[in-house]
């Protein structure tokens, strides 16, 4: 079944704390994990989007930023990107990130202002700067001091619980995570094919 980012936290023995919009700072400073969601209700378990929307203008920049990306050991075009970032989408699921912080405002403040294409401060979810409806996506947050438990419950919840629409899309079936991650609870990489993507500016 689709989770909600309550469901989520709860994983992890922890109550959401509050949301922010994208690009507005989390008001808590210390340790914790957040998602990134597409929707501001805790308990919304369904997407909006049954496609990603993607900002041309954003991947433009980045393949003028980083030439040297491939696909699958080639260069892409952008239709090649967007059509292996649809691969991952999973189009009944409203959360598409799950992180974790030492400071939670310092780190999701990282990750808004990191431009697509570099590697610093917070190249790990990149992927999300490829979506047009960038500004009004969610990021739901909860204090703890076990934060790298907490993210592992997390990913590993959602990836069992997982629906079964959800697997039957899935370009990889046995390894789903949220969209914009990269890494899974097991720390298994994503197999999306694509390297040279971040980098110094």
């Amino acid at each position: 079944m689709a989770q909600s980012v309550r469901s989520l936290f709860a994983a992890a023995d922890l109550e959401p704390a509050g949301h922010v919009s994208w690009g507005a700072p989390i008001p808590e400073r210390g340790n914790g994990v957040y998602v990134v969601s597409l929707s501001a209700n805790p308990d919304a378990d369904a997407s909006p989007y049954p496609d990603p929307v993607f900002n041309e203008e954003e991947l433009a920049q980045l393949m003028e930023r980083r030439q040297q990306i491939l696909l699958d050991g080639n260069s892409p075009s952008m239709s090649d990107l967007m059509r292996r970032f649809s691969e991952f989408w999973l189009p009944d699921e409203n959360i598409i990130y799950i992180g974790l912080a030492t400071s939670l405002r310092i780190r999701v403040n990282q990750y808004y202002r990191t431009p697509i294409g570099a590697r610093k401060p917070h190249a790990g979810g990149w992927w999300l700067k490829s979506l047009s409806n960038l500004p009004h996506l969610f990021v739901h947050f909860a204090p703890t001091t076990k934060f790298k438990e907490a993210e592992e419950a997390m990913l590993k919840s959602f990836s069992e619980r997982v629906t079964t629409y959800a697997e039957d899309t899935f370009r990889e079936p046995d390894d789903v995570m949220p969209f914009a991650n990269l890494r899974g609870w097991h720390k298994n990489i994503k197999p999306y094919g694509i390297s040279g993507a971040t980098g110094e500016l």
